[in-house]
């Protein structure tokens, strides 16, 4: 008995862990700065690429992605406004 109450403890504390607004909102925050950071980097290898003259499709794949993300943006802000 005591080992099942305890694991039912065990259980409603990694719950509360999992859906705690602050670890939610801290993934959040990490997930937008990683975001961020991976944007920056994309924008500098696309500007050493264009730079060195490398092949015009790497440098159009790489414009590509960095359209793609501003587009990916506004659509998530657009759905959590309406959805929040």
């Amino acid at each position: 008995m005591k080992l099942l109450n305890s694991k039912q403890a065990v259980m409603r504390q990694k719950n509360i862990e999992v859906n705690d607004e602050r670890n939610i909102l801290i993934k959040e925050k990490a997930g937008a700065r990683n975001n961020l950071i991976l944007f920056y980097v994309t924008i500098l290898i696309t500007a050493i690429f264009a730079f060195l003259q490398v092949e015009i499709y790497v440098t159009i794949t790489m414009t590509g992605l960095l359209l793609l993300n501003g587009i990916l943006y506004v659509v998530h802000i657009n759905y959590f406004n309406k959805r929040l």
